[in-house]
């Protein structure tokens, strides 16, 4: 028999997802207020929920839609329209919400303990983190909330947050998570996990394309050895990852050839609105870190530079303790960071940030553990 002390953390684990459920019920009855529960579908939608709708129609009459978003979520979508028959994505709005906030976020939940008990050690600060994790989407509802020129904006941050929105952005979370952790178990010739690690990374890419950076990152990482031993090993672990990832990818793009006539054209393009006049790309958004909290308030700049110096210093201590794993983590976080900071809609929508927020979330951790140990740190004599 198992002995309570070794599984007192899985019903820890346990207790995290009633709660998660308990506020997925709480959301239901607009508790915190979102007004957003309507009479044909649980939250409501825009253009982009029924793009994905209409193309996994598509698919599943191997047909194909101009200018469809990424297949990912679609390929999801389509067992749904198969069974249920859905006129339309209001049809089906309530078992894909249950998908989204109750069966995604409850895998990403268990996916961030492992990734902190991988990284922190120890079972109780990964409960923390993961623990954390399950409610700072309430922190960032009453954040908004306190500052009032951004109250306009808590609830549709907050339903992103919650994985409460009709979007791909969940499934891509827990693609992510899962392919972090599946490149730091990697330290020796392992074909079969780097097959894996591949093709869960090629359908994170054809869920969101700005997951694309990671395959450059994961490929360099094995080729160079941090997975192997020696270079041969290195060489067959990033072949057998780029065989992985090929089938997913090749699909989105013989998808976008047959649809669009290139290979590379999606919905996405360098300009969007109705008047095609705002860049999607642009060198001047990164500076929203800065021009965001000079135009709403002085104050956001505390925590902002709080939070940088716990990253920096969380990097630094990972680093110093585990090299390999700190290269990794590293590379991660600038790959799914930096490409995402030059485009327009980023700093607007917090869900383009997810696939980092639980790794800011150890980073800062582990900052604060080399913060708290200076403080205590006795001077030298």
């Amino acid at each position: 028999m198992i002995s309570r002390k070794k599984t007192w953390w899985i019903w820890a684990i346990v207790a995290l997802i009633w709660l998660r459920l308990l506020f997925l019920l709480l959301a239901a009855y607009n508790i915190p207020p979102t007004g957003t529960i309507t009479e044909t579908g649980w939250f409501p939608h825009g253009g982009d929920e029924q793009g994905y709708f209409s193309s996994a129609e598509k698919l599943l009459k191997s047909q194909f839609m101009r200018k469809a978003h990424p297949l990912g979520f679609s390929l999801v979508l389509a067992p749904l329209i198969l069974f249920l028959q859905p006129q339309n994505i209001i049809d089906i709005s309530r078992p894909v919400m249950v998908l989204n906030s109750v069966l995604f976020y409850t895998l990403a939940v268990v996916l961030v303990y492992l990734l902190a008990k991988k990284i922190i050690g120890g079972k109780k600060r990964a409960l923390l983190i993961a623990g954390f994790f399950t409610i700072y989407p309430y922190l960032y509802y009453g954040y908004f909330h306190f500052f009032s020129s951004l109250a306009g904006h808590k609830v549709s941050r907050f339903l992103q947050l919650m994985f409460l929105q009709i979007a791909s952005d969940p499934l891509s979370t827990i693609l992510v998570l899962a392919s972090l952790l599946l490149i730091l178990k990697i330290n020796k010739r392992n074909l079969g996990l780097c097959f894996a690690l591949g093709l869960i990374t090629g359908l994170a890419f054809i869920t969101r394309v700005q997951n694309a950076a990671l395959l450059p990152v994961y490929s360099l990482v094995l080729l160079f050895g941090l997975g192997a031993k020696r270079i041969e090993q290195g060489f067959e672990n990033a072949l057998y990852f780029v065989l992985g990832a090929l089938p997913p990818v090749v699909f989105q793009f013989y998808v976008n050839y047959m649809a669009n006539g290139s290979l590379f054209k999606t919905a996405y393009g360098l300009k969007k609105g109705p008047d095609y006049s705002i860049d999607m790309v642009g060198l001047k958004y990164p500076l929203r870190l800065i021009t965001y909290p000079a135009r709403h308030s002085p104050l956001l700049f505390a925590p902002m530079a709080l939070v940088i110096i716990l990253i920096i210093l969380g990097i630094v201590r990972i680093v110093k303790r585990n090299k390999k794993q700190g290269i990794i983590l590293s590379a991660y976080f600038l790959a799914s960071a930096i490409p995402i900071a030059f485009l327009e809609p980023t700093f607007r929508n917090p869900r383009y940030f997810l696939p980092v927020i639980p790794l800011v979330f150890i980073f800062v951790w582990l900052g604060l553990e080399q913060l708290v140990s200076y403080v205590r740190a006795k001077p030298k004599q």
